[in-house]
């Protein structure tokens, strides 16, 4: 879902009935090895009918580091490429010794992002996962494992719940600010 933001993003094309800006992207891939990445970009491309031209991806699987070891670099290809849109797959790569349970690392975290969107003026979007086990009982937002803090700092959130009768998903999207 990441790869197909990103694509969209990078040529102007509505994402899940959303319309967004043709804009210069950052995907930072913390997770799948780089040739798994190069497959689903393309393939997703492919889907989308579109290009990859304004899209740049960092394989870093196996060379995550605390999020603030990173902030200058990314700042800097931000700066220089005209980044609009930073994409951290996943979020939890970055924690370093903070714990996704603490809402005081976490908002040490967050704050991280902060400083790259107030330095860029790049939108920062990341992955974050459900708690294990059964959810349905919980509003979407008290669905995300660890601290509060994960949901009540960003501007806006997709979150994506597994149907279990066909294969696909709910989608429910909240937001603070920019609705």
């Amino acid at each position: 879902t990441l790869i197909q933001l990103a694509l969209c993003a990078a040529n102007g094309l509505e994402f899940l009935g959303l319309a967004t800006r043709k804009s210069r992207v950052l995907y930072i891939n913390l997770e799948l090895p780089e040739a798994e990445m190069c497959n689903r970009v393309a393939e997703v491309s492919k889907a989308l009918g579109c290009d990859r031209d304004g899209l740049m991806v960092w394989n870093l699987r196996g060379y995550a580091r605390p999020l603030e070891l990173l902030v200058g670099a990314i700042v800097e290809a931000a700066t220089e490429h005209g980044i609009e849109m930073i994409i951290l797959d996943p979020v939890y790569k970055v924690l370093g010794e903070r714990s996704e349970n603490s809402n005081e690392d976490v908002a040490g975290l967050l704050n991280l992002t902060d400083q790259i969107v107030e330095r860029t003026g790049a939108a920062f979007v990341f992955a974050h996962h459900f708690a294990k086990g059964s959810q349905g009982g919980k509003f979407v937002e008290d669905r995300i494992s660890g601290a509060g803090a994960w949901w009540r700092d960003p501007d806006a959130g997709i979150f994506m719940t597994p149907l279990e009768d066909d294969g696909g998903f709910n989608i429910s999207c909240m937001a603070r600010s920019f609705a």
